[in-house]
């Protein structure tokens, strides 16, 4: 049996017990009857100088046959054409409909998103009765007399969701893998529609549940056609290089108001919308070939998708950025251009589609792929243990408050959150389940006391995480039950309140520098690619060594990566699987490390202070 589908975007994974890569990748699903395979799967060999010239091979090998089955699957719709033209369109627009990559999932619909859902659910009945028709003509008479009695028994079902106004949660799967195939979202858990469009959906499957039994019943139903009324125009080919496609259409706006409207279209961090407009004045310089305010440059001056490709190659040679420093470039025109498109201004979104691997960008260091890793490096086992054994030294000196000095340290090495995301925690964020285990949710839908809006670095980053059962010795709970609903978990410090209440970052650095003054001068750990962040690499190497699953690792980390399962952002359920975490977390053996006299909370909290600051090593707490 075919294993299940992988990720649309590539990515390699290691075999076990060798040294060797996999190159790995999934085949469009409208492909799988040519391919006749879900993956496509290379081995790129275990000499790591070659692993960068297979990768290439590979994705161009999976190109070429992508484009050979998609020839075959024209051919086949082409002889269809005559036989059913209303079906064969509703084909063909399904498959344009397909999205590349991770689903989304969308707390906030935008008039594009809408007009998905809309036409997802106007087609709903026709969808089932079409199916209907082609499944039922091939049964028997036994077969037809089994699927009625199913069909029934499922009709009661809905019938009773109907009437509780709540449907099932197997049935909101069902409609979630039909969703992200049509539209390439679904709708998140705490989004405002969602309840709507699942009743909207739960009528229309009553229906359609209904029009099936009464043909079963010899009562004739028509069956609707499968039109454009019912669903919408296949998009432009974005990979077109005809003459006659040229830049964005419909009105054109200038790039003032492009950018003023994705701006204004949800919360964003002003970081982020400094660095997109600055981002977006460059484009725009480099549109017209001059310096000129964004109102002066207009969308009907971008000429096509080799604009924004020539654009991003211009950056490369000159600027000399790194990879991911040009994908973020990529990702500012996209975002605000995709947001013009959603809201119907231009007629579609030129900087979809581009891969960077296909830039003429050889000789850059923007060439590379991934970023490199070297920068910081883990802690050894006596870097860990010299590192806490001094960690007393904060019981003498005020400059880090007593709770961040002991329990930031500790949750960045528990289970390698981020410094930002430690530094923002809430009260809020902590739960307790029936079983007595805490879990720290990253984020709880709660605006902070300055309100910070609280977004992670990823969308596989909103997580949760059993706290492991070290950290509840060490006297967590006594500690979280002096926390009020609405406070700060850990009362940071910070050097400028205005940073503090923008972005995540402004929460954590002054902590960060406190700290990494003790890892030099205290803990003398002088290495200058060990820093306060390796606490957090060492939780990676330890899950490494445990053999926790890569998918379960990224789920605790919040690790996006090139093909994680991880989180909300891709599919399943809003929080990953609560028994792979705690299985993984109590697999764990790093906190074996911790020195034996390691302090509980209530000592180090009650420990002795003498008058005045103090440099050096600590002194020993009285207990």
């Amino acid at each position: 049996m075919d294993e299940a589908p992988l990720a649309k975007l590539p990515n390699t994974r290691k075999v076990a017990h060798t040294a060797a890569l996999q190159f790995c990748i999934g085949y469009p699903e409208h492909l799988w009857p040519y391919s006749k395979k879900k993956n496509f799967i290379r081995s790129l060999g275990t000499d790591k100088s070659r692993h960068r010239e297979r990768y290439a091979e590979c994705v161009q090998e999976w190109k070429e046959r992508c484009a050979t089955y998609q020839t075959l699957a024209d051919a086949d719709l082409q002889k269809q054409r005559e036989d059913n033209p209303e079906l064969l369109a509703w084909q063909e627009n399904d498959r344009a409909r397909q999205k590349a990559g991770p689903v989304r999932h969308v707390t906030h619909l935008i008039e594009s998103e809408r007009r998905d859902l809309d036409q997802f659910v106007a087609r709903w009945v026709a969808h089932a009765m079409h199916w209907h028709d082609e499944t039922i003509s091939e049964c028997d008479d036994d077969e037809i007399a089994d699927t009625e009695t199913t069909l029934a028994e499922r009709l009661e079902e809905i019938k009773l969701c109907v009437r509780r106004m709540r449907p099932s949660e197997s049935w909101i799967d069902e409609v979630d893998d039909h969703m992200s195939e049509w539209c390439g979202f679904v709708l998140a858990t705490d989004c405002p529609d969602r309840k709507s469009y699942l009743m909207r959906l739960l009528v229309q499957e009553m229906s359609a549940l209904e029009a099936s039994l009464s043909l079963l019943a010899g009562k004739p139903v028509e069956t609707p056609l499968l039109t454009s009324s019912l669903a919408k125009s296949p998009p432009t080919d974005l990979h077109s290089d005809k003459p006659n496609f040229v830049g964005p259409r419909l009105h054109p706006h200038d790039f003032q108001t492009c950018f003023d409207n994705w701006k204004n279209a949800g919360q964003k961090k002003q970081s982020s919308i400094d660095e997109f407009r600055n981002l977006f004045v460059d484009f725009a310089n480099f549109v017209i070939g001059k310096e000129a305010p964004l109102k002066d440059v207009s969308t009907a001056d971008i000429q096509g998708k080799k604009h924004i490709i020539k654009w991003l190659e211009h950056v490369a040679h000159t600027k000399q950025i790194k990879r991911g420093t040009l994908k973020k470039h990529l990702q500012a025109i996209s975002a605000i251009l995709g947001n013009a498109f959603g809201r119907g201004e231009i007629e579609y979104n030129p900087a979809l589609g581009i891969d960077l691997d296909s830039l003429a960008i050889r000789g850059t260091t923007a060439q590379t792929t991934g970023l490199k890793k070297d920068n910081v490096h883990p802690f050894t086992a006596d870097e860990i243990r010299q590192y806490f054994s001094r960690l007393t030294y904060w019981t003498t000196v005020r400059t880090l408050q007593r709770e961040v000095a002991y329990w930031f340290p500790l949750f960045l090495f528990a289970f390698g959150a981020r410094p930002e995301e430690i530094a923002t925690l809430m009260q809020d964020d902590v739960r307790i389940d029936s079983r007595g285990q805490y879990w720290i949710h990253i984020y709880t839908p709660t605006l902070s006391p300055n309100g910070l809006i609280r977004k992670p670095k990823h969308e596989v980053s909103y997580r949760h995480i059993p706290l492991p059962r070290h950290l509840m010795q060490l006297g967590f709970a006594e500690y979280f039950a002096t926390r009020r609903p609405g406070d700060w978990l850990f009362p940071c410090k910070v050097a400028d309140a205005v940073a503090a209440a923008e972005q995540e970052e402004g929460r954590s650095a002054q902590t960060l520098n406190d700290l990494g003054d003790y890892l030099r001068e205290v803990a003398e750990i002088t290495n200058e690619k060990k820093v306060t962040y390796s606490l957090r690499h060492t939780f990676k190497d330890e899950l490494r060594r445990r053999a926790v699953p890569k998918e379960v690792s990224d789920a605790l980390t919040g690790h996006a990566g090139e093909n994680s399962n991880a989180g909300e952002a891709y599919y399943g359920s809003q929080w990953y699987p609560e028994e792979p975490l705690l299985e993984a977390m109590d697999k764990l053996q790093h906190f074996e490390l911790l020195p034996e006299d390691f302090p509980t909370w209530a000592q180090f909290r009650d420990a002795l202070q003498p008058t005045g600051p103090k440099r050096g090593r600590p002194p020993k707490i009285r207990i």
